[in-house]
């Protein structure tokens, strides 16, 4: 049965499978690619659509590994081209996760406010790996990736209600088909970040009206095939059209069912407020119901021209951790001894319902840590080897061949290794000094080269020479012209002005660059 929640809806597939007596076989048609329901780590269910477009349900012994890897990665020979998602709720969203697999009863799911989905992205390279690997989360659903229409992949949200249906679509903004960048960065929508994609705007009013036609057959065959129970009065639905422009509806992350009991209202009425929430009008999260899975780094892209890696595919030996190769540091295990010996209280492997043991070859006053007889050997020494007894590890910590060797461990654990003592990671300690900068002049080239300095030196003084003799030459020839050209001007001056003024007793004598001069006769 379907209940109010804002997290992961599987049994809506089953709802769309049964067959509806009341709705015309034409009418119907709904396509829903490979879709496998995971409980308990294992597929219970298998969903797909034939070519008359009826969903239909395969066999219980159809499910078996090969079978799917067979479905999944049908027509594709690319290692990084993406062939489905998994879909699980937040609870799994780690590597150590509590999961009962022992059965409980019926129960009703109740809503719970805080409840995400995640979705992880798989390659055909992953895929084999995914299918047999026993620490997946155990509870979600396995659904074939539909090539889109175009280079980018984009998905429809609907968020329907009886008199509205408001439709957004979102587009990523990396190639699709560009293996160089991770999946999950190529794939992501509504499920990452807002840097990942944009929102564009849905064209065309045929795409538009399947997609509402589509989710108000979905929730008309809910409540014919319920007697009534279950009458769905909000939803939030996606939808995906194929290269050949045929609308997939791939999965629902949020159902408001009418009737709501109270004390579901009651959970919003802390947050929102009395006056705000009242019956059948709880709110509906569709935008705020992702959250990134714990395998991805919360990073992107930068640099076109280096992609970075997402996924985080290697566990740390000391911690479990998931990391990247990149993010692996050598520790010697010298250094692992030398941390151990400082405080050897640290060993989590010790076990208190042993009692206390003395070994042979270890001389000690103090026997209050020791519980069992590798209660004084490193954890991650033990790890290592884990037949490794007392008297041999006392001969190999005194080995310089084995104190050499190195273990790669995550930043987290050998920065705990670190932190006590700086010389065990090898770093040497940094002392700050004021000290006022010196700025260092790199050498010139007339520096480096004397021979160019001296060259430069005597044919400047040679060109000065030059430029010296030519201003002289031409300073002589300009001042004998013009001294020529003044002597014949005044004489014929001062012999007119002489006769001119004969009477008056005066004349005038001018010479060159001395200005007039007047004599009077006595």
């Amino acid at each position: 049965m379907i209940t109010n929640t804002n997290g992961l809806i599987d049994n809506i597939y089953h709802f769309l499978w049964l067959k509806d007596d009341s709705l015309l076989k034409e009418s119907f048609k709904l396509r829903v690619p490979e879709t496998l329901i995971y409980k308990s780590g294992c597929p219970q269910v298998w969903y797909f659509t034939n070519k008359y477009g009826e969903i239909q349900m395969k066999k219980q012994e159809s499910k078996t590994i090969e079978n799917i890897y067979k479905a999944f990665s049908k027509n594709i020979k690319e290692p990084g081209h993406v062939v489905g998602y998994y879909i699980y709720p937040e609870k799994f969203n780690s590597k150590q996760f509590e999961f009962n697999y022992g059965f409980q009863g019926r129960q009703f799911k109740s809503l719970d406010i805080d409840e995400k989905i995640c979705i992880f992205y798989i390659t055909l390279g992953m895929l084999d790996q995914f299918l047999n690997a026993q620490n997946k989360p155990p509870e979600g659903i396995l659904q074939k990736f539909v090539e889109p229409l175009g280079i980018h992949e984009a998905i429809i949200q609907a968020i329907w209600s009886p008199s509205v249906c408001i439709m957004s679509k979102q587009q990523n903004n990396k190639d699709l088909y560009d293996m160089s960048y991770d999946p999950y960065e190529r794939c992501t929508t509504f499920d990452g970040g807002e840097a990942f994609s944009r929102n564009i705007p849905l064209r065309g009013k045929e795409i538009s009206q399947e997609i509402r036609k589509q989710c108000q057959m979905i929730v008309s065959k809910i409540t014919n095939l319920s007697f009534g129970q279950t009458n769905i009065s909000r939803m939030i639905l996606y939808f995906k059209p194929d290269e050949n422009n045929k609308v997939w509806f791939l999965y629902s992350s949020c159902v408001r069912i009418q009737g709501e009991s109270q004390q579901q209202v009651k959970q919003y009425k802390s947050i929102w407020g009395n006056e705000n929430v009242k019956k059948n009008n709880t709110p509906i999260a569709f935008t705020t119901n992702y959250v990134r899975p714990h395998q991805i780094r919360n990073t992107m892209t930068v640099n076109t021209m280096h992609p970075v890696k997402l996924i985080k595919d290697i566990e740390c030996f000391e911690c479990g951790e998931l990391c990247q190769q990149l993010d692996l540091y050598h520790l010697n295990y010298e250094f692992i001894i030398k941390s151990f010996e400082q405080d050897v209280n640290q060993n989590q492997m010790v076990n208190q319902n042993i009692p206390i043991i003395q070994p042979k070859n270890f001389n000690t006053q103090d026997q209050d840590h020791l519980r069992d007889i590798h209660s004084h050997i490193p954890q991650l020494i033990l790890k290592l080897y884990p037949q490794l007894t007392v008297a041999l590890y006392e001969q190999l910590k005194n080995n310089d061949a084995f104190l050499i060797k190195t273990v790669l461990i995550c930043e987290k654990c050998f920065l705990r290794y670190s932190e006590a003592d700086p010389s065990v990671s090898g770093a040497k300690q940094k002392i700050s000094l004021k000290v006022k900068p010196v700025r260092i002049q790199s050498a010139s080239l007339l520096q480096r080269r004397p021979d160019i300095k001296d060259y430069l030196i005597e044919t400047n003084k040679e060109l000065l020479n030059e430029k010296k003799k030519s201003i002289r030459i031409k300073t002589s020839d300009h001042l004998s012209m013009d001294f020529g050209s003044n002597f014949s001007t005044h004489t014929y001056n001062t012999f007119g002005h002489s006769n001119k003024n004969k009477s008056s007793g005066q004349f005038e004598f001018k010479t060159p660059k001395a200005g007039r001069r007047i004599f009077t006769a006595k």
